[in-house]
């Protein structure tokens, strides 16, 4: 039986008990669609932060701490509200000394060697530059 076949099984068998024409009829709600918060991010540092609190308090202080953490993006921080009062806490997606961060960047400083040793010239009088036996000692 093709996948043909079994559809039109389907729908002969399944689709005259859907049927609402001999069923009271029932009224569908209207549901409204809202559509996702995407404002416009402003980035903003700590200070800078802490100035726009300062000219724009009563308007944040409407807005919940939600829609502010989309509006506005402050390196290390989230926005909060503490007894309807705006501000800032440390966030903890921030890690100040990530293991993973350190080692990418050990590695991003090897790459750079590399790619800085395979672009220079190459001396052919045989003999060992400092660049190569500095390379050679990193790796033993």
């Amino acid at each position: 039986m093709s996948i043909h076949d079994e559809i039109g099984v389907f729908m002969s068998v399944y689709l005259p008990r859907l049927s609402t024409s001999t069923k009271r009829q029932r009224s569908v709600p209207d549901i409204p669609i809202k559509e996702r918060y995407e404002p416009e991010v402003m980035s903003f540092t700590k200070d800078e932060f802490i100035d726009y609190l300062a000219d724009h308090a009563e308007t944040l202080k409407e807005i919940t701490t939600y829609k502010l953490n989309k509006m506005f993006d402050i390196e290390g921080y989230r926005v909060t509200k503490i007894r309807g009062e705006v501000g800032l806490i440390a966030s903890a997606s921030a890690p100040k000394n990530d293991p993973i961060q350190q080692r990418l960047d050990v590695i991003e400083g090897l790459l750079r060697q590399l790619i800085a040793s395979l672009t220079t010239p190459v001396d052919h009088s045989g003999e060992e530059t400092s660049d190569t036996h500095d390379m050679r000692s990193m790796y033993q």
